[in-house]
């Protein structure tokens, strides 16, 4: 039997980056231009 393995982050993460990454891997897999922009949400 699997055992479940919870995924640990420690720190802090760079979302932008993460997106902007994300955004590339589609744009090259669609052939398509992807952007992306993070915006803070005002409380």
């Amino acid at each position: 039997m699997k055992e479940n393995i919870q995924p640990v982050m420690i720190g802090t993460l760079n979302v932008q980056r993460l997106y902007d990454t994300m955004a590339l891997i589609i744009s090259k897999r669609e052939n398509v231009r992807v952007t992306v922009k993070v915006a803070k949400i005002q409380s």
